[in-house]
């Protein structure tokens, strides 16, 4: 039997280790595989073939010309079900004008703020989605 995989992609080596371990926190059943560029999200989301993701969480700025809606877009090419979180730490204006839009575009099931109050809470709420 396949073991839910969940992939956490951001470039600062901090806060992917803060977003990998509160996820696997919330899922603890899953496999948690974490990428640190949208260049190296792309080789792990093609090598894993049809059986994919089920969830994601990403950062919105990953730099090297891509950006979040990037990642999210490829994930929801494998698996138009998986159940992806935007997860930046853009300001509020920002992230509402640029970040939130392109990821919601994208296919993400939330655009989430890491400077919410809320942020951990509604992070569980859609990975509590994922298979």
């Amino acid at each position: 039997m396949h073991t839910p995989r969940i992939l956490v992609v951001d470039d600062l080596p901090s806060k992917r280790a803060y977003l990998a371990d509160l996820t696997q926190c919330i899922r603890p059943s899953c496999e948690i595989i974490q990428a640190e560029s949208a260049q190296q999200a792309f080789r792990i989301i093609d090598a894993c073939g049809e059986d994919g993701f089920e969830g994601g969480v990403i950062d919105f700025d990953l730099g090297g010309g891509y950006d979040g809606g990037d990642v999210i877009g490829r994930i929801r090419d494998r698996n138009p079900f998986a159940n992806v979180a935007l997860a930046t730490a853009r300001n509020e204006a920002s992230f509402e004008q640029e970040a939130k839009p392109i990821a919601l575009a994208a296919g993400a099931n939330e655009a989430l703020s890491t400077q919410q109050e809320d942020f951990e809470r509604r992070l569980s709420e859609v990975l509590s989605l994922a298979a």
